[in-house]
């Protein structure tokens, strides 16, 4: 299928043509839809931490975490335009029909409520400054509703670029005439649950490598302004998607796609291709959260204290199961270890403690050691509100294993009845605020493609230069790459989900 010039190219992006060819077998046979069990719920899968527990785990996780080094992971490098797709719609119309302003904007009332409230956004000074910089009277743009010049003046490149910049780097949040941006935003909140007894935050963001200058000078700024006032060191990491992660697109005939001139068309392979940027943190215990789901200082007190809860919990789990592994390991045996070990495996998985029950000790010691020498995470659940995304459920793999999963719509067979009556029956979310333990019992790095399930993948649908194909995502970072994972779920407040999807989402009272 590939000529001579096809493997260069795709050698020459560190791919291996075996891979590219399972690429293809993916968009010929389909991905195999997950198979769920029934849902996760309060008291089957997701559990809840009251508050004489959750008083203890704060404290757990404040005594624990030096020797941790935990890190925060963010992935950054997503472009805001999606952010912005009403605001390009109307830009796109009122630059021919600006005359009709006022009978679009009556059609349009999110877009109204954004130029009614304008002085409300928290880029509203940045606005007016760009605006003086290039000699216009941004007040009397207001004044005379020159609609279409301040959709130019915030989305294009010749503005403040919101419509192509990374949302990391958009202001969030207003204090008086000062804001801060997304990614000024996370320092802030990670210096109040991160810092260690060395006066250390150490924070690690994914990014595009265009922006990264900007990203670096704007994290050298911060550091010094937080080493001088709190005495802390922020120790920041960036890291690039890939090109080794990207993965081939093909036409509507499953037949790879090419450009004008004839190369292979590769895209990059969704958020699962950062398993690599994870794998490769000097960091035992990692909390991972998206770059817009981000409180302003009056109330991030609240976050953070949910934060350490979650770590918490983690490291109370893992210091139990690594105090069994070390006694499996070292031969212990009789009726107290297996006890033990069956007892805490059943928080994990009814099914595998059952399975357990009778086995020769041998064997039992061998496949519990097995069962709880994976990396662990634990994940905060809110109550499902409508938004997208993924949401927590009991799954079935070929083998028939059941265990707790992250799933997104799209991996389920919703024409099948009772998959969809499921799905129907969920009632919480992933705002993806997780934290992660991704070193073994003896402290070594896990190899985490090893726990990967490689045909968890996704296919969408996406338009190159007017023509449809179709384009290969892999397994989701908090899905697929970590379906091997020891797995919990804790319900969370809703109050801690706090996501900027769209520019509108920023007047929420949440943000104010």
């Amino acid at each position: 299928m590939f000529t001579d010039k096809d493997i260069k190219q795709i050698e020459n992006n560190g791919m291996k043509v075996a891979d590219i060819e399972r690429q293809l077998d993916y968009f010929r046979e389909g991905i195999p839809n997950i198979r769920l069990v029934r849902p996760a719920l309060v008291g089957d899968g997701i559990e809840v931490v009251d508050d004489e527990n959750e008083e203890k785990l704060v404290n757990s996780y404040e005594a624990l975490k030096t020797g941790c080094r935990p890190l925060k992971f963010i992935p950054a490098s997503g472009a805001a335009s999606r952010m912005f797709k009403d605001l390009f719609e109307a830009e796109a119309y009122l630059r021919h029909n600006e005359e009709k302003a006022g009978l679009y904007l009556e059609g349009h009332p999110l877009v109204r409520s954004f130029f009614d409230d304008l002085e409300e956004y928290p880029f509203y000074f940045d606005l007016k400054e760009k605006a003086r910089g290039k000699h216009l009277d941004f007040d009397l743009m207001i004044k005379e509703k020159k609609y279409h010049a301040i959709l130019e003046l915030l989305l294009f490149e010749e503005g403040l670029n919101y419509g192509n910049l990374p949302k990391a780097l958009l202001k969030f949040h207003a204090y008086g005439q000062l804001s801060r941006t997304a990614f000024e935003e996370h320092f802030a909140e990670t210096m109040d649950y991160l810092s260690d007894e060395d006066e250390e935050v150490r924070l690690h963001f994914t990014i595009s490598p265009e922006y990264r200058q900007s990203f670096e000078q704007l994290a050298a700024e911060l550091s010094d302004v937080y080493a001088e006032d709190r005495g802390t060191r922020i120790n920041v990491e960036f890291s690039e998607q890939q090109s080794d992660t990207n993965t081939i697109a093909v036409d509507l005939n499953n037949e790879p796609y090419r450009n004008n001139d004839g190369q292979l068309v590769f895209r990059p392979g969704g958020h699962g291709a950062l398993l690599g940027n994870l794998a490769k943190v000097d960091s035992a215990m990692v909390f991972i959260g998206n770059i817009d789901n981000i409180a302003p200082e009056e109330s991030r007190l609240f976050k953070v204290r949910y934060k350490k809860l979650l770590g918490g919990f983690l490291l109370d789990r893992v210091k139990t199961s690594h105090a069994l592994l070390d006694r499996l390991e070292q031969g212990e045996r009789g009726d107290g270890l297996r006890s033990d070990v069956t007892d805490f495996i059943r928080q994990i998985s009814d099914q595998e403690a059952a399975a357990l029950g009778n086995m020769t000790n041998d064997a039992f010691n061998s496949k519990a050691y097995d069962f709880l020498n994976r990396p662990v995470r634990v994940c905060g659940m809110v109550e499902n509100v409508g938004e997208p995304g993924g949401g927590p459920f009991w799954v079935s793999d070929k083998s028939g294993n059941v265990s707790r999963q992250i799933v997104e719509r799209s991996q389920v067979d919703t024409g099948d009845y009772q998959q969809d009556e499921i799905i129907r029956s969920s009632t919480h979310f992933n705002p993806v605020d997780m934290v992660c333990y991704i070193n073994d019992h003896k402290g070594k790095p896990f190899d985490l493609f090893a726990f990967r399930d490689p045909d968890l993948g996704f296919i969408t649908k996406k338009s190159i230069n007017g023509k449809d194909i179709k384009a290969l995502e892999l397994p989701g970072l908090w899905n697929g790459s970590m379906a091997g994972w020891i797995t919990y779920f804790l319900d969370m407040p809703l109050s801690t989900f706090t996501p900027v999807k769209t520019v509108f989402d920023l007047l929420r009272p949440e943000h104010r």
